[in-house]
């Protein structure tokens, strides 16, 4: 949220600060390149570490127990997993949303776009839902095949549970609906 703010202060700013359109413009893109983009990643690094340790902290209190549990595996090891973890989510996320686009525009070659948008509308309400239940997932332990046939028997549901944010951040600006998801996916989590 703060990145957001920043930005949009700074870009008004920037009209009054530099004259012209050119050098405005470069001025845009310098403070992208130096304070959005790194910020943004920034953001995303923190927000991954945060969304572990709520879901971790959701399963306490749900009283559920990972199958292995954190004291039995050593520092380095438990490092190494939790980088395995994250880059596995983040490859399933980016070829979800990646299989959201392709469904959206496929139809629309066919004469039916609105049949497009419905199919990524459904698919990024499908991709939010096990952003948020992937968290837990993880820390239980479960394998690949038991996430894909929990997810294949609770499809309906799956759409439904991330249908709020998805309408909510649906045609927003790229950093604005990023920052609201950011904000909007640990209450997904507990819940």
């Amino acid at each position: 949220g703060l990145v957001v703010f920043i930005n949009s202060f700074v870009s008004k700013w920037s009209a009054y600060l530099v004259d012209g359109y050119w050098p405005r413009l470069v001025f845009d893109y310098i403070l992208m390149l130096c304070w959005s983009i790194p910020m943004y990643i920034l953001s995303i690094i923190l927000c991954l570490s945060w969304y572990q340790e709520i879901a971790c902290g959701a399963c306490i209190m749900l009283d559920r127990r990972p199958r292995v549990p954190p004291g039995a595996m050593d520092k380095w090891k438990r490092l190494l997993e939790s980088i395995g973890d994250e880059i596995y989510r983040l490859l399933v996320i980016i070829m979800f949303l990646v299989g959201c686009k392709v469904l959206q525009y496929i139809p629309g070659m066919f004469g039916m776009p609105y049949l497009g948008d419905a199919l990524y509308f459904v698919s990024l309400c499908w991709s939010t839902s096990l952003y948020a239940f992937e968290y837990v997932w993880a820390y239980i332990g479960w394998t690949a095949d038991e996430k894909l046939n929990f997810f294949e028997t609770r499809w309906t549901y799956f759409a439904g549970f991330g249908a709020p944010l998805t309408v909510v951040t649906f045609n927003m600006s790229v950093f604005a609906g990023a920052a609201l998801y950011a904000s909007a996916i640990p209450f997904l989590i507990i819940s």
